[in-house]
């Protein structure tokens, strides 16, 4: 670790207003606790409003994995409920991960969120969480910040996550991150491991999956919207029969039925489009930046980079057009949802995979970004 190590605080501005500050007054303890054992300083970023972590909060993170001494997740229903807070934490822990470094990742369950102690949990994030472990505050939070069991928790996580640094400065690279970076400087894989141009294969195939598993997404949705104008006409027939709200009752009561096996696919349906794009969003980016040098040492990878490019481009516009239909889509929910609390559970459901798929899909406008600045020419 060097001395500019940095500090990532994740949490949502209005769970802190209703602890009246407690919780970024945690993250000032925490550091305060950490830079003393360690004897290093530590740049915080915790808040979301700034200029500088509100706007360029990916390249944020992107720019100081490596020197990272810890990621604190703030976890609470509101906390999966924000795309902003999904975003950081999802792209976080798949990085680390990937370089190794997964320890750095403290989630702090600081209020209770019933679905994370499902042995399958619906959300694909929270899936994620549970491969770490978390510390329990759900009753530390109410100890006063000057009581020695809330200073001996704060102390615990900061002696926690400085072991975690001085096991991560002596810990090998995981085999992907050196392909990769072998790959940066120019040098020649050996025979049995993969080049850049297999990568570039495998991203592809990738990409193909995620267009298939926005088709589903799409065919749901029109499910959803059949189901809903089958629905509407029968309202408006029982109206004219004069069978008033308990016509409309057991109406709605029947669309709750029938939409809650396409919620359930809808939903299955955009965590796997989520963990899809994660997982593909970092070799992504990589190897958008890697595609010109590659080009240099081996010009006749144009082609194939040239088409992962192409592939790029139609994945990320696909997304753009996706989300701009989940937008009204959930907007229409809004609406039917109000017919009747036996419609809650299925929509709300459908809601929840929307607003999963609109937070996953925002990291396609970074490759868009990152293709059109790249320097590679390609044609069409």
């Amino acid at each position: 670790m060097t001395a500019d190590a940095t500090g990532f605080w994740s949490y949502t501005h209005k769970d802190d207003e209703a602890e009246k500050g407690r919780i970024e007054q945690l993250a000032h303890d925490l550091v305060d606790q950490y830079q003393m054992i360690t004897g290093e300083t530590i740049k915080l970023f915790y808040d979301r409003e700034s200029l500088e972590w509100g706007d360029n909060w990916r390249a944020i993170i992107d720019e100081n994995l490596l020197t990272a001494a810890f990621f604190v997740a703030i976890l609470t229903p509101r906390y999966f409920a924000s795309q902003e807070c999904r975003r950081e934490l999802q792209t976080f822990a798949r990085q680390a991960k990937l370089l190794g470094i997964s320890d750095l990742v403290l989630p702090i369950l600081y209020l209770d969120v019933p679905e994370l102690e499902a042995d399958n949990p619906q959300d694909e994030l929270m899936t994620l969480v549970k491969q770490f472990q978390w510390e329990d505050w759900r009753d530390l939070r109410f100890s006063e910040v000057s009581s020695s069991e809330y200073r001996r928790a704060v102390a615990k996580m900061a002696k926690r996550l400085a072991d975690a640094n001085r096991t991560a400065a002596t810990a090998d690279l995981p085999k992907a991150v050196e392909v990769i970076s072998s790959a940066s400087n120019g040098e020649i894989v050996g025979d049995d491991e993969p080049g850049l141009i297999d990568i570039l294969a495998a991203g592809q195939v990738g990409m193909e999956a995620l267009s298939k598993t926005s088709a589903i997404l799409s065919q749901e949705m029109q499910t959803v919207g059949t189901l809903a104008q089958k629905a509407t006409e029968d309202i408006n027939r029982s109206d004219q029969e004069g069978k008033g709200p308990v016509g409309r009752l057991v109406i709605a009561r029947e669309l709750a039925q029938n939409l809650t096996p396409p919620a359930n696919r809808f939903l299955e349906a955009a965590n796997a489009y989520s963990s899809q794009l994660y997982d593909a969003d970092i070799s992504t980016r990589t190897l958008i930046s890697l595609a010109a040098s590659e080009i240099e040492r081996n010009p006749a990878s144009k082609d194939t980079v040239c088409e992962f490019f192409k592939v790029i481009t139609t994945t990320a516009n696909t997304a753009q057009v996706l989300t701009s239909a989940l937008d009204g889509f959930s907007k229409s929910i809004t609406q039917v949802e109000k017919l009747s609390r036996d419609l809650r559970p299925p929509l709300q459901t459908i809601k929840h995979g929307i607003a999963i798929v609109m937070e996953a899909s925002s990291l396609t406008t970074g490759w868009l970004k990152a293709v059109e600045e790249s320097s590679v020419e390609c044609p069409g």
